[in-house]
């Protein structure tokens, strides 16, 4: 596109008027109107309805701003659900319009927010000020326009460009678009009130519901479904299933603290259960605020039916709660299929009206406070964030402590004080980091005859250990672990490390609920949500979140001063 070259559309005087009267049954007084294009072409472009919500409650509550919902038929849905969701009063031109009088009414808005989309080169090509909210495509070929000569377009972009960015129609993510959820509602608050220059008002004036509070009876006469939320306050449920994600180690790891915090609430008479993947089931042994773990694998117990009676078959009593962590919709529907009358979850993938109590997911609260939110959305006085301890924990008998020492003591390594374990590999490539690097952290950590390296992780991950230690120097004592032990065995080696260096991954989670001093490392995942804090951990986040970015030194460095805080422990000691 030529600098000069700008974007025109015009519209006719009946288009012109059409307009006119729309925003004039918007507008009551001189207050903004902000325009909220809610669909896009493909879902790797849309931003999240809870997000919409959320932004229109602060645009109205803060800024005295009407909100115009804007996009096409096929938003109508999707526009009902986002007037669920929010308190502020909501105005709607979903397929009302034509594209002129689409122009014709973006023309006469305070400003217009929206994904990658027609509507928003319309909101361009009229000179609206814009908020665009870019992820899946790179808004350096699509982002809005601003000529170099003539009138400038007031705009802003919102792009954080992940490590896997920009996908265009091939996401890598499995669905999850990280990439839009990163961009809150509070920031696309700010952008707008800088570009229509208002001034705010106090957050504490937005009537938002509090946690803990039950939503609204749910009016939308889904068959089959309870209409209203039985009180939680009034008895304890006899029995509780949790829905944890199938596939993921950490995803089920973190939902510990949330597994405690029920046992606190419910008391010894509940019984609680959690529905995993086999993994999960396997780390998990041993927890003692759970009464059965149920492992299953939705790839092998195709359809829900299956899945129904695989759970019927499974559970000694039906459950009377679901506190749904899994985020897919068909862990909603599972949840929905058990009969439990109270049903809490995350309200995304199109799954609130299968949830009586949805509850916002927030991709900048860490993972675990997002977990105890599904339990506060039902029990008012849920553990809160002074109440409860947000660190996760695991558990191994001392026959599997004794395990992994034989282990290490088969291969030589119990000959050294100190053992820093490494798992250079990771499940994604855009998880890993250069196994060079990785070379040279060990190099650098080993600075006497004392100090060891033990390599970890799955049989997919022989090639980057192969790597890693191809290009360890040959002083540094290294000892390849990598595919020979299974889960618990794993987890008895890890409980004898000094320290464990990883990418983010399962095994790095299972450090952590092992209490083994860890380093994790950080690009294209999000390092406040998924990281695990404390005095002796050490979450490093790549510049850009970008891991080819991150250099060897800092590793280095982080790992150093771990170490020295162990050492110092143990001499105390």
């Amino acid at each position: 596109r030529a600098a000069s070259e700008g974007l025109r559309i015009t519209v006719d005087a009946g288009d012109a008027a059409f307009a006119k009267n729309f925003i004039g049954g918007v507008r009551t007084g001189e207050e903004p109107v902000v325009g909220l294009v809610i669909g896009a072409t493909r879902p790797q472009k849309r931003w999240a309805e809870e997000y919409f919500a959320r932004l229109a409650d602060l645009l109205h509550f803060r800024l005295g701003a009407a909100i115009l919902l804007l996009g096409g038929p096929d938003e109508a849905e999707s526009a009902r659900r986002i007037g669920e969701m929010c308190r502020a009063p909501l105005h709607s031109a979903i397929g009302k319009t034509t594209e002129k009088q689409l122009a014709a009414i973006s023309a006469k808005l305070s400003a217009i927010v929206s994904g990658d989309s027609g509507p928003l080169h319309i909101a361009t090509a009229v000179r609206t000020p814009v908020v665009a909210l870019f992820g899946s495509t790179d808004p350096a070929d699509t982002g809005p326009w601003q000529p170099a000569l003539g009138k400038v377009v007031p705009a802003t972009t919102l792009y954080d460009r992940l490590g896997c960015a920009p996908c265009r129609k091939s996401p890598t993510c499995g669905g999850t678009y990280d990439c839009l959820w990163t961009i809150t509602p509070d920031r696309v608050f700010d952008a707008v009130s800088h570009l229509i220059g208002a001034e705010s008002k106090p957050l504490r004036r937005i009537p938002l519901p509090l946690l803990g509070s039950p939503p609204p009876p749910n009016t939308g006469g889904h068959r089959g479904l309870p209409l209203s939320p039985p009180s939680t306050q009034s008895r304890i449920p006899r029995s509780v299933l949790v829905i944890t994600k199938h596939h993921f180690m950490g995803d089920a790891i973190v939902t510990i603290p949330l597994l405690r915090a029920a046992r606190q609430v419910f008391g010894d008479k509940t019984r609680i259960s959690v529905l995993t993947g086999a993994a999960a089931a396997t780390v998990l042994e041993g927890c003692p605020y759970t009464d059965q773990i149920v492992a299953y694998n939705p790839k092998v117990e195709r359809g829900y039916l299956r899945q129904m009676r695989f759970l019927r078959d499974a559970e000694e009593t039906a459950p009377e709660m679901c506190l749904v962590v899994d985020r897919s919709f068909r862990s909603a529907v599972l949840a929905a299929t058990t009969g439990a009358s109270v049903r809490s979850g995350f309200a995304v993938e199109y799954r609130s009206p299968l949830l009586t109590h949805p509850v916002p997911y927030k991709m900048d609260r860490r993972e675990i406070e997002c977990c105890l939110d599904i339990l506060r959305a039902v029990v008012p006085d849920a553990p809160g964030p002074r109440r409860y301890d947000p660190t996760p924990e695991l558990w191994i008998s001392a026959e599997e402590c004794e395990r992994g020492k034989a282990i290490l003591g088969a291969v030589g390594a119990n000959n050294f004080e100190t053992l820093i374990g490494i798992q250079p590999g990771a499940t994604f490539a855009v998880k890993q980091w250069d196994t060079d690097r990785f070379a040279a952290v060990a190099d650098a950590l080993v600075t006497d005859d004392r100090t060891a390296i033990v390599l970890i992780g799955g049989k997919n991950e022989l090639e980057a250990a192969r790597r890693m230690r191809d290009r360890v120097s040959p002083r540094t004592p290294i000892f390849d672990l990598t595919g020979q032990t299974n889960l618990r065995e794993t987890m008895g080696v890890l409980a004898q490390m000094s320290l464990f260096i990883s990418n983010d991954t399962g095994v790095a989670h299972i450090a952590a609920g092992l209490h083994t001093p860890i380093v994790t490392l950080f690009g294209a995942t999000i390092a406040h949500k998924w990281g695990n804090y404390g005095p002796y951990n050490a979450v490093i986040r790549a510049d850009g979140n970008d891991l080819s970015l991150l250099p060897a030194e800092q590793v280095s460095l982080a790992a150093s001063r771990i170490l020295r805080k162990v050492r110092c422990e143990v001499s105390a000691a």
